[in-house]
């Protein structure tokens, strides 16, 4: 599997757009949410592209709570965010290579001994939290992600690159990431979460 690359104003509306689908929104990780995510980046939904056939949405718009009115608003990631609010910082050769998805700004990422990992590390919970694989491939039946990378040796490995993109893609305003809560390398439930469920919906009916 080749790694190509990781290749905020109050909006005042009080209710999702009226082509929300939240029904179709109720999935779990594997291959159905892969190909919906695709199939909406297809038509123009913006996206963090992982690898070649994997991308995870970028959020534009996320549900608040606001004590006015009916309690709705929608609004920018940033703007959702409190001032105290602490981010992680990406490393700037592999946020150059997300933004850009240009080949040689990848390849200098993936030479650059800090970025590198942060690459790794964010395809590894893309890999775990959207196609739901597992850490290590004692199922051979199954890809895993100890599989998908030569960087991790075992089940340990995998499970704190896990942990780490977990936390690294908050900064980005990815989904199902933001807003979540993290379980370390153990599976992230966001599917349970109402509340990140809308927040693809939102993403999805644009």
């Amino acid at each position: 599997m080749c790694l190509l690359c990781l290749h905020w104003s109050i909006v005042t509306t009080q209710h999702p757009p009226a082509n929300d689908r939240s029904d179709v929104a109720a999935v779990t990780p594997g291959d159905a949410l892969r190909a919906l995510i695709l199939e909406a980046a297809e038509a123009g939904r913006p996206t963090w592209p992982v690898f070649h056939g994997l991308a995870v949405p970028r959020l534009e718009l996320v549900p608040v709570e606001v004590p006015y009115g009916d309690g709705r608003a929608f609004v920018p990631p940033a703007e959702a965010l409190g001032r105290d609010a602490r981010r992680l910082v990406i490393h700037e050769a592999a946020l150059v290579a997300i933004e850009t998805m240009h080949p040689a700004a990848v390849e200098r990422a993936n030479r650059n001994a800090k970025a590198r990992p942060q690459l790794r590390q964010l395809a590894a919970a893309a890999l775990r939290d959207v196609c739901g694989y597992p850490l290590d491939d004692r199922d051979a039946d199954k890809p895993s992600i100890c599989g998908s990378f030569d960087d991790f040796g075992d089940w340990r490995a995998a499970q704190r690159a896990v942990a780490a993109g977990r936390r690294l893609w908050p900064t980005l305003a990815a989904w199902p990431w933001w807003g979540a809560v993290t379980n370390e390398g153990g599976p992230l439930e966001w599917w349970t979460d109402s509340r990140v469920l809308e927040r693809f919906a939102v993403w999805r009916s644009g």
